[in-house]
């Protein structure tokens, strides 16, 4: 096998030079005599017969290389010898190349058939000493894996023959013309640029042709079941076949898509073989990421293992993070050393999701709400244990609503503001007996307890009950609805007012007294109109509320039919 292969200026040199002795030694060396690496080529890939295609990626800054292909031999030992094809390719970082190399032509035992033409396009030949099948090319295909994705062919050699006292060797393939076949009357023919070759003719039996990629394959003898001749090479186009006394021709070589190219005919021996060898230095390089979200920042940076200077285009500086716009971005790095390679990097940059959480929300205290977001992303996230969609009840503030796109891992975030209403239930006992409920600028219903019936007329925010009760206020405020507690009412009670009767201190510790001029009844509840203490008294009586609950209590006094209510406020 070769390993490091010969360099592009000896193979020139090979092609150049066609006298009998430097082919023969030209031949031998590109039969598998390996060679010292010229300097300036770089890393360099073997692709050997597998029996099917291989793939080569090119590697990250490099955009030219040079391909050397060669076909394969045709069968048996005297089968003609595989062409040799070389060529510069430019090629895109990332890329895949299809590497096609032919397999040698082989023979069957005499009485079993035909046999079968080298992989990669040779064509079927005899069997056992009557002949061998033609070997197969050994191409390369850009863009596709087709025939007409070929970019560089080396043809492959034709199958040997015997013409009845000797073997007749097969035609060279390679070339653009491969070598004809050898035997008794009209030989078989090469292929082409154009056509494939021309089947061999003798005693009233013709080979078949060649054609495109294929090798023409060799023809029944006179009824038998045996085949006889040799089978063409495979090449750009296929080589024929010879006739039942003739060898197989050789296929031709391709060179139209590669620059700086060359092809010579025969040289290898065996299987075929492709090596593809760099011909610039890649540069050092490192890339924070390739493919991110809308926004985010890449930082590139390259180096040359020379002297080179680097520099990028599109005003990347080197090792600086920057931001690149949405989209599909190309950057090249560009060294001042010519021997090396550009770099060329594709930063993909995913658009991010539009989210919208929806307008800010106010809600009553205690009402559920439903949060749920809009916009291109496919996957939602709240902060605060919501759930898109789902009802709750919230507290006041913000929320923070996260949309990703889970096919690129792109996101982006929006906030709405949760207001909550309290409405003001409280009220307060003012002069007469009367309430007030202390939420302003509402709506209200006054009710009686403990059936909270509303009363009729009575929606102002002040209220005066006509009879001792327990008596609640349902408020309306800014959409919310809520109702008081049942606050006890002692009709009458006017703290403010001018009569005979009074109570001081007030508010007091415990001890307090009532003076009243004459002769009185007193009664003494509490806010639930419990009786604490009752009697009679002339002129005054003196109380003692210290063992009590601190809060309001009331001191009813009774004189000649009429009464007076105080409220006595104990600290």
């Amino acid at each position: 096998m070769i390993s490091l292969l010969v360099s592009s200026p000896f193979l020139y040199f090979c092609a150049l030079n066609e006298t009998n002795t430097m082919k023969q030694i030209c031949k031998r060396l590109l039969a598998g005599v390996a060679l010292m690496a010229p300097f300036g080529l770089t890393a360099q890939t073997t692709f050997d017969y597998t029996g099917s295609m291989q793939v080569y990626v090119v590697p990250a800054g490099v955009s030219s290389i040079l391909i050397e292909a060669y076909g394969a031999q045709g069968g048996t030992a005297e089968g003609g010898e595989g062409g040799f094809a070389s060529g510069e390719l430019t090629v895109t970082p990332g890329e895949s190349l299809y590497i096609f190399v032919g397999g040698q032509g082989n023979t069957i035992n005499v009485g079993s058939g035909a046999s079968d033409g080298g992989w990669n396009g040779g064509g079927a030949g005899g069997s056992g000493i009557s002949g061998a099948s033609g070997g197969g090319a050994s191409d390369v295909r850009q863009g596709g894996t087709d025939l007409e994705d070929r970019v560089i062919v080396a043809g492959g050699g034709g199958g040997m023959d015997f013409d009845g006292s000797s073997n007749t060797p097969g035609g060279d393939g390679g070339g653009l013309i491969g070598e004809d076949g050898a035997g008794s009357g009209t030989s078989a023919t090469g292929g082409t640029q154009t056509v494939g070759g021309s089947g061999g003719t003798s005693s009233g039996y013709t080979g078949n042709p060649g054609t495109l990629g294929i090798g023409g394959a060799t023809v029944l003898y006179s009824g038998s079941t045996y085949e006889y001749g040799g089978g063409g090479g495979g090449g750009y186009y296929g080589g024929a076949s010879g006739h039942p006394w003739g060898s197989g021709a050789g296929g031709s070589s391709y060179i139209g898509g590669v620059t700086s190219a060359t092809t010579t005919i025969g040289g290898k021996t065996g299987n075929g073989q492709i090596i593809i060898t760099e011909l610039c230095t890649g540069l050092t390089t490192s890339v924070s990421d390739d493919t991110i979200c809308e926004g985010e920042m890449v930082t590139l940076s390259a180096s040359s293992t020379g002297s080179g200077v680097v520099s990028w285009d599109g005003g990347v500086v080197d090792g600086e993070a920057f931001t690149p716009p949405v989209g599909t971005n190309t950057y090249t790095a560009t060294s001042t050393d010519e021997d090396d390679c550009d770099f060329v990097i594709e930063i993909v940059v995913h658009e991010n999701p539009t989210v919208d959480a929806g307008d800010d929300v106010t809600a009553c205290e205690g009402e559920e709400i439903t949060l749920e977001g809009e916009g291109t992303a496919n996957d939602w996230s709240w902060d605060g244990g919501v759930e898109d969609g789902v009802a709750f009840v919230p507290t006041a503030g913000t929320y923070t609503l996260t949309g990703t796109v889970m096919e690129t891992g792109c996101s982006a975030t929006d906030e709405v503001e949760v207001s909550i209403t309290i409405v003001d239930v409280t009220m307060s006992v003012v002069g007469g007996g009367s309430l007030i409920a202390n939420q302003a600028e509402a709506t209200y219903q006054w009710l009686e307890c403990p059936d909270y019936t509303a009363i009729s007329g009575e929606t102002n925010q002040t209220f005066t009950p006509s009879a001792d009760a327990d008596y609640a206020v349902e408020v309306t405020y800014e959409g919310c609805v809520d109702t008081s507690i049942c606050q006890v009412v002692h009709v009458g009670f006017n703290e403010n007012a001018l009569s005979s009767a009074k109570v001081y201190p007030n508010p007091t510790n415990g001890a307090f007294q009532v003076e009243f001029d004459g002769k009185f009844t007193y009664e003494l509840t509490d806010v639930l109109g419990k009786t604490i203490l009752s009697g009679q008294a002339v002129n005054q009586e003196s109380f003692d509320l210290s063992t009590y609950s601190k809060g309001a209590y009331f001191l009813k006094v009774i004189s000649d039919g009429k009464e007076q209510t105080m409220k006595v406020i104990k600290r």
